[in-house]
């Protein structure tokens, strides 16, 4: 089993702040387990591409001997896979870059990805930024090199006609518009994502955590509720 590292408790649980993260109260690290004798054999520090790892996520052919990553803050996609002589190494695949912004509570703002799935013939891998908003379809035919081959946003905090002003984007020609479902407009952003077995639809919810959904997506929570 490979486990992976969000941060302390009482540190997330009040809201993110970036001095915790400069303190040393979240994760950069993977941690390998003998699952037969419940012993951790291996501990991987994944550095600055790695900053707070979340879901990791074997391919399904049981021969592959590898998986993908995903970490929050640095915003990448890094392949975990088994080395000559048996022990685990990474590699960064892919990596989503911040955005300069205004009125945010940092100068540049991560895609902060949260959730992976791969999809079952092990071609497609989708994944979130929830700050940015959109969900994302690579082809990983060749898992070195995986190829974005679709995009769509659903809410996030760079849209149009929010408090965030985007100055400087290397992705983007202009800010995306909202999501408006039945005349609302969604609040939040992609977190938990499901595929279908058939590959066929995706599901989506918005919440991610709620002390960090209050500070991060207020609209979320309704003062009638």
């Amino acid at each position: 089993m490979i486990s992976t590292e969000w941060g302390a408790p009482r540190v997330f649980g009040n809201g993110f702040k970036m001095e915790d993260v400069q303190a040393g109260h979240y994760g950069h690290q993977l941690h390998v387990w003998d699952w037969t004798k419940h012993t951790r054999i291996q501990s991987l520090d994944l550095g600055e591409d790695g900053q707070i790892p979340l879901g990791i996520r074997f391919l399904h052919n049981p021969e592959s001997g590898q998986a993908l990553l995903c970490c929050g803050l640095s915003s990448s996609i890094l392949r975990v896979y088994k080395a000559e002589g048996g022990q685990w190494e990474t590699e960064k695949v892919i990596q989503v870059g911040s955005k300069k912004v205004k009125g945010w509570m940092l100068p540049e703002m991560p895609g902060f990805i949260s959730d992976i799935v791969i999809s079952l013939d092990d071609r497609f891998l989708y994944f979130n930024n929830w700050l940015h908003g959109d969900v994302r379809q690579y082809d990983i035919t060749d898992i070195h090199h995986p190829k974005m081959v679709g995009q769509v946003f659903i809410g996030g905090s760079i849209v149009k006609g929010g408090l965030v002003t985007v100055v400087e984007d290397t992705e983007l020609d202009n800010q995306p518009d909202p999501l408006i479902i039945k005349g609302r407009r969604i609040p939040g952003g992609p977190q938990m994502i499901q595929l279908s077995l058939d590959g066929k639809r995706l599901y989506v919810t918005m919440s991610l955590y709620s002390a960090w959904d209050k500070q991060f997506y207020p609209d979320m929570i309704r003062s009638d509720q």
